[in-house]
């Protein structure tokens, strides 16, 4: 075993469903750009109650306490600390075979469009490296902003790392908290942009009318009903039209969007239903076919392919799945854990190859997919040694 040919990959996406820790073995080919990608070992580690709801507030909230966000930051770190060596520990891993880890951080607010783009990733990787012995990159973001990109996705340039070598074309829909989709077409520039929400917004309708996190295997929207009318004003949503590269998150589907069609489909509803009369199962019924509906629409635009990965926590949803088959009946649907690659662990993964390309000097983003100007070499080194950081 050579030393330090591992790097460890941190996600914790817009769901808020934990923290997603990836041991990935990343090594380059000879005589070739790209790279042979292995995962070691995984696990998801659930996020306390306590942080999961100072989370939401700083994420759906306009007047956010600054004790709160510099606190959750430190909190975030110590938890994907603990979460780093006990997953090392159970592998018999030492830290001196890690040459870094790659720390999204949390999303808590992502607004690349207008005056003054940016997106704000909250963690201490100071912390982290201090908690850990090992080097930390993060702030993957804001270098692609900075030459006019979006700064999101940045999977799909791993997607295209992992696939596009030996792929004849295919399609990744990643169904995180937002769904995005990933297209590869061998000799083409990759595409990749957010095809709309996925789970932030069907997890948080579920656990405020069953106080479960989630709703396992989409047994509660399976006995609602699609509500035409509203799934209909939500499909009008002027993102879905809008033309890619594109990204989104929180800022725009959440709660107030989701009560703000609820109020206007009542307000056009000859039946004039009060709110609370219309069952919550229905309207978990609806968000999943929003989910499916919207990713589908995109999906049909690119003819090249009919074989389509899903990956994610939605494609343990074996509701949306199959709702999603239906959508798209030329389709063969494949979990990427049918090709080897853990659908749970990928995006973790993402982020531990985005930190090899960053300690390499291996620009990894993708201009195609997020709009910017060049390619540029992502993220922000911290030295878990006393030295200067660069």
């Amino acid at each position: 075993m050579n030393n330090k040919t591992y790097f460890i990959g941190l996600m914790s996406g817009t769901s808020l469903d934990g923290i997603d820790v990836a041991i990935v073995d990343i090594k380059s080919v000879q005589n070739s750009k790209h790279h042979s990608i292995a995962l070691i070992a995984s696990q998801s580690v659930a996020l306390p109650d306590s942080i999961k709801s100072q989370l939401i507030h700083l994420s759906f909230e306009q007047n956010v306490n600054m004790q709160t966000l510099g606190e959750t930051g430190v909190q975030l770190a110590q938890l994907f600390a603990q979460s780093i060596n006990a997953l090392l520990a159970s592998q018999g891993i030492d830290k001196s075979q890690i040459m870094a880890i790659g720390s999204h951080g949390l999303t808590i607010r992502h607004q690349p469009y207008g005056a003054f783009p940016f997106s704000l990733q909250i963690t201490d990787p100071s912390l982290l490296a201090q908690l850990t012995g090992i080097d930390v990159v993060s702030d993957f973001r804001n270098m692609d902003i900075a030459v006019g990109g979006q700064g999101a996705p940045l999977v799909p340039a791993f997607h295209q790392a992992l696939l596009g070598e030996t792929s004849q074309g295919c399609i990744v829909l990643n169904l995180g908290g937002i769904a995005n989709i990933t297209v590869l077409n061998p000799g083409a520039d990759v595409i990749g942009y957010d095809t709309g929400p996925a789970n932030t917004l069907l997890d948080v309708w579920c656990e405020k009318h069953t106080n479960k996190a989630y709703d396992k295997n989409g047994i509660w929207a399976s006995t609602g009903r699609v509500i035409p009318e509203l799934l209909t004003l939500m499909l009008a949503e002027p993102y879905f039209a809008e033309a890619y590269p594109k990204s989104t998150g929180k800022e725009l589907f959440n709660l107030d969007w989701l009560f703000n069609k609820i109020d206007e489909y009542q307000t056009i509803s000859s039946t004039k239903l009060n709110k609370k009369l219309i069952p919550p199962e229905d309207i978990q019924r609806t968000l999943l076919e929003l989910t499916v509906v919207s990713a589908a629409l995109q999906i049909k635009q690119f003819t090249h392919t009919h074989t389509l990965f899903v990956c994610g926590g939605g494609v343990h949803n074996q509701c949306l799945v199959e709702q999603l088959q239906q959508q798209l009946p030329a389709h063969q649907i494949k979990a990427t854990d049918e090709v080897g690659i853990n659908s749970d662990a990928l995006e973790a993964m993402a982020f531990a190859w985005l930190a090899y390309c960053r300690v390499h000097l291996i620009s990894a983003n993708s201009p195609s997919v997020t709009g910017a100007k060049s390619k540029v070499i992502m993220g922000s080194w911290y030295s878990a040694k006393s030295k200067k950081v660069s």
